[in-house]
């Protein structure tokens, strides 16, 4: 039973997962590959790869990958970019300095596109680069990808009739940190004169496509490599509207300075504030990125009442509203509690002086005492002394 009870509860957990890489593209990894060792005064060719998942027409979606940027640092004292080539992308890259960032666009190259599913859907990009090693004293250096975006477009989402417009709705960019590093041993070569050649990366960086770019490639590369513009499923039909989200849910709530436990799901909270307080730092985000909030109250808190609304408005128009209600805290149990203490603090002074001033008196007494016994005991001892030489 207990198996059977896992069992289920690991699918309830992977179910989630699952609808999340259907409805989105994900980069699933970066790689470089190439000789681990060189020279000085060589050249090292080093293969860049970003691979995702997502990409595809899977019935519900044809997310098809229109535009990439990814950025590759290395030691500018030790690595000089030289030339690169690509597959079936139309790629450029940029920079100085040790920073350079690849930017391609889908070509629909014949040659390539025989590698992406149905030659259009490319799951993945790959950009070798040519290094000169330069006349270094370091024994390794290092070469690394990071920050990949990605802008993709689900092709059945597209409207043949208006696709300009459809495009302009419908593409979505996925940013990413991914940091993948490669190191590279340098062997030392007999001091000579060594020309470094010229590198053939520039460092003007191009514009981002704009959508017409990427509408004239749907046009021209994608579209006749596919069975039917702009989806290759017949049973959906493109020209009905999409169905707007009703979702007005907040995926984050929080008052600067002040403990709030946040459920979605519970639209009411109670905050404490001083008396002199009139304001709050609120700070709210909605789950579905197309639903808008509209703040109420934050920076006038007596006018409303002591309460800050937090309404969201789903993208089909649908509102929920969270309030946070501010409660000026009872300080008067406080005061008295400190003027008790304060009172109790006093009597304790006052028994203690007491008891110390007895203590006192007592030992004042007791000296006294001995002081008198050692006097009758010296006079008594004087007439003795007396005594005695008068009888002699």
């Amino acid at each position: 039973m207990k198996k059977k009870f896992l069992i289920l509860l690991v699918i309830c957990l992977l179910i989630p997962f699952r609808v999340k890489a259907i409805d989105s593209i994900m980069v699933t990894g970066s790689n470089i590959t190439g000789p681990g060792e060189t020279k000085v005064g060589e050249e090292v060719d080093l293969s860049f790869s970003i691979n995702f998942s997502g990409v595809g027409d899977t019935g519900d979606h044809a997310f098809y990958i229109a535009y990439i940027e990814y950025d590759i640092e290395c030691n500018q004292q030790v690595l000089l970019p030289t030339t690169f080539n690509h597959d079936a992308w139309n790629t450029q890259i940029s920079g100085d300095f040790g920073r350079y960032t690849v930017y391609a666009i889908y070509d629909g190259n014949d040659a390539f596109s025989t590698q992406c599913q149905d030659e259009v859907f490319c799951n993945n990009i790959n950009t070798t680069i040519r290094f000169y090693v330069k006349q270094t004293t370091d024994v390794v250096t290092m070469v690394k990808i990071n920050n990949v975006r990605v802008w993709y477009v689900d092709l059945l989402s597209l409207d043949e009739e208006n696709l300009e417009e459809s495009m302009k709705n419908n593409i979505r960019q996925y940013n990413v940190a991914q940091n993948t590093y490669k190191s590279i041993l340098i062997n030392q070569t007999e001091q000579t004169e060594i020309k470094e050649p010229t590198s053939q990366i520039g460092n003007t960086q191009p514009e981002t496509p704009k959508t017409d770019t990427i509408k004239e490639n749907l046009e021209t590369k994608v579209a006749p490599k596919i069975s039917s513009t702009p989806t290759s499923n017949p049973s959906t039909n493109t020209n009905q509207p999409l169905e707007k989200s009703n979702n007005n849910f907040l995926s984050l709530l929080q008052v600067k300075n002040y403990q709030l436990s946040f459920d979605k799901n519970v639209n009411d909270y109670e905050i404490e504030i001083l008396k002199d307080v009139n304001s709050l730092n609120v700070t709210a985000t909605p789950e579905d990125e197309k639903a808008t909030k509209n703040i109420i109250g934050f920076d006038n808190l007596e006018a409303n009442n002591h309460q800050v609304k937090i309404e969201v408005t789903a993208e089909n128009g649908e509102k929920r509203t969270y309030t946070i209600s501010a409660k000026i805290k009872d300080t008067t149990k406080e005061n008295l509690t400190t003027t008790n203490k304060k009172n109790k603090n006093k009597k304790k002074s006052k028994k203690l002086k007491i008891k110390l001033e007895k203590k006192h008196y007592i030992i004042g007494g007791i000296s006294l005492f001995i002081l008198l016994i050692i006097f009758i005991i010296i006079k008594f001892k004087d007439r003795k002394i007396d005594k005695a030489l008068k009888d002699l």
